[in-house]
Order: C-alpha cells, then sequence, then structure tokens
C-alpha cells in the first residue's frame, strides 16, 4: 500500500498527475465533502493509477477509514498510490487509519 503525504499546491498536484501518467493509470482528487459510498467509488475508479485527497485533514474520518480499509483487501497491483496533501501536519487519526488498513492488507494479501 504506496502513501505519500506532501504540503498543498500545485507542485504535489503535478507530480501526482506525472505518477498517474508513469503508471497508464487515472487521476483522481475528490473534495473532502465527498461521502463514504463516493469515496470507495473513486477508489475504484483510481485503480492501479493516483488518489488525491488535498486538504487530507479536512476529510471525515469515517471516509478515511473505508477507504484505507477497503484498500486493504485490494489486489496489491490495482491499489492506487494514495497522495495526502496537507498544509500543516496530519492529524494522529489518519496516520492510525493509514496503519490499520496496511494491518488489513498484509492479513489478506501475505507476501
Amino acid at each position: 500500500m504506496k502513501i505519500e503525504i506532501h504540503k498543498c499546491g500545485r507542485e504535489s498536484i503535478e507530480k501526482a498527475r506525472e505518477a498517474a501518467k508513469e503508471r497508464n493509470g487515472v487521476f483522481r482528487a475528490p473534495h473532502h465533502t465527498v461521502s463514504q459510498g463516493g469515496l470507495v467509488g473513486e477508489l475504484a475508479i483510481s485503480a492501479g493509477g493516483v488518489l488525491y485527497l488535498d486538504e487530507a485533514d479536512q476529510f471525515r474520518s469515517a471516509a478515511l477509514s473505508i477507504l484505507f480499509s477497503t484498500m486493504g483487501f485490494m489486489h496489491p497491483d490495482a491499489r492506487p498510490i494514495v497522495v495526502l496533501a496537507c498544509d500543516g501536519e496530519l492529524p494522529e487519526k489518519i496516520y492510525e487509519l493509514i496503519l490499520r488498513g496496511r494491518r488489513m492488507a498484509r492479513e489478506h494479501w501475505p507476501q
């Protein structure tokens, strides 16, 4: 599960778009007001590409929890790169959700 953390801004968006092109994948950047179901839909659309979450600290914890949990069940080759962009520090809660998703991925797709 590849997750990158960047500062908000044009440079991080451009890097994410380039990463999507390199992977021959899709670039998706949902707004932080997206519903839980909408965020899972964005995850499915961005499979193999890049899912860019600008203002990541503004997304609801419940939506991020479902996002990282769902990623754990995706085939490793289908998982998008998730880029979390934030002006300040990401809340500790987001790091906890990422770790939980990674644990689920290791349990579901043992290496």
